[in-house]
């Protein structure tokens, strides 16, 4: 059975969270908590929380308890975002939450505060309906995913993560049942040199020519082989490219930020080796150079046995709803990287939204997509634990 709400309002308090720019870095999610903590301090039946994680950052985390004849569903998302780019190339402002035709615009539509306010509200209707669940449900509102996950490591540090069965994570998948993610491994490459005038370059070291030829070595040395069946193969994005000052100055530091994204096969030690292995060459070639790297993101590939139960259940409500009854996997990591790490707690990723409108310009989420994610985490719920 679907569960009554009145929808004008859900969607007010959509667009009340798409307009708090809580863009990461440096965060500012704590007004979002705010937000969700009033609309869920409305359900008496809720034990509701915060966790302190830095200056304007918090976790929310709200708990319904039910009878414990079964472990816990653990539901999750993230109130950050990222940065919105230049505003020109927004046709709509970013954070202004309008709406055409039935689609909401702006930063965070989809990645994901229309998932994350679906489970609360999922969550209060739950809390609302009449009998007691076999199990205790925990919504959990991170801080600090699109960047450290420092509000899911702060929550896995308090929390003991054996007592769920499974975590239900709403980020944007088209609203198909998604049950493995790619890892991701970001490495920082430093290059130092020395400076001199820009007339007489002989005279100094150039941290900048250094790096790229050590990116150039990296570039032609990446051939990922492996293919998963859902994730395809490992990526690599060079996404950050720092160094210089003036024209005439030769540069006497420089760095870059390669964003892999990996599948096993081709993961963390095949990538270091890579990396590494062109640092080697340059210097062997230049000894003047140096350079050195700096891991400063560190996520595993999880993924969960499409028989699990916690699938199986996601991909029968999704039938019951209309909807697609593939299972897909995520290209992008998630907090399901260290939430379902620690125990190997089944994974399961399912989001309004698609997943190519995350950190793109005119990001959007189509109502309709919005309110079907109600009924399937309220329904998903009512089926594992009812």
């Amino acid at each position: 059975m679907r569960p009554v709400y009145d929808k004008n309002r859900l969607e007010d308090i959509l667009a009340d969270l798409i307009r708090i720019p809580s863009i990461n870095p440096p965060g500012d999610e704590a007004p979002c908590v705010e937000l969700l903590e009033e609309f869920l301090s409305e359900c008496p039946q809720l034990e509701i929380s915060t966790q302190h994680i830095g200056e304007n950052r918090r976790n929310l985390i709200a708990v319904l308890r039910g009878s414990g004849e079964k472990k816990a569903l653990l539901l999750n998302g993230h109130t950050d975002v990222v940065p919105v780019g230049e505003r020109s190339a927004w046709p709509h402002d970013p954070f202004g939450a309008g709406v055409v035709d039935g689609v909401m615009y702006g930063r965070g539509t989809g990645d994901m505060k229309a998932g994350l306010l679906a489970e609360a509200a999922a969550l209060r209707l739950l809390a609302e309906r009449e009998g007691t669940l076999a199990g205790d449900v925990v919504f959990l509102a991170t801080a600090g995913e699109e960047v450290d996950g420092c509000g899911a490591k702060a929550f896995v540090r308090n929390w003991d993560m054996s007592q769920f069965s499974g975590t239900i994570i709403a980020e944007p998948t088209g609203s198909v049942v998604v049950s493995a993610e790619r890892g991701a491994l970001w490495v920082k490459i430093h290059s130092a040199g020395v400076t001199a005038h820009g007339s007489v370059p002989e005279t100094g070291v150039n941290a900048i020519q250094y790096l790229i030829e050590t990116l150039e070595k990296i570039r032609k040395g990446f051939n990922p082989q492996s293919v998963h069946p859902t994730l395809g193969k490992t990526t690599m994005n060079l996404g950050v490219f720092h160094g210089g000052l003036e024209p005439n100055i030769v540069p006497d530091s420089a760095y870059a930020v390669l964003d892999f994204r990996t599948v096993p096969g081709y993961a963390k030690e095949e990538l270091l080796a890579l990396v590494n292995g062109a640092i080697a060459e340059v210097t062997a070639e230049h000894p003047d150079a140096k350079l050195w790297i700096e891991l400063i993101n560190d996520r595993p590939q999880v993924a969960t046995d499409e028989s699990d139960p916690l699938i199986q259940t996601a991909v029968e409500v999704n039938r019951e709803l209309g909807r697609s009854t593939a299972i897909e996997g995520k290209v992008a990591c998630t907090d399901g990287s260290i939430l379902n790490t620690v125990c190997g707690t089944p994974m399961l990723i399912y989001g309004p939204g698609e997943a190519s409108q995350a950190h793109v310009y005119d990001e959007y989420v189509r109502l309709e997509d919005f309110h079907n994610s109600v009924n399937f985490f309220y329904g998903l719920v009512e089926k594992l634990l009812g």
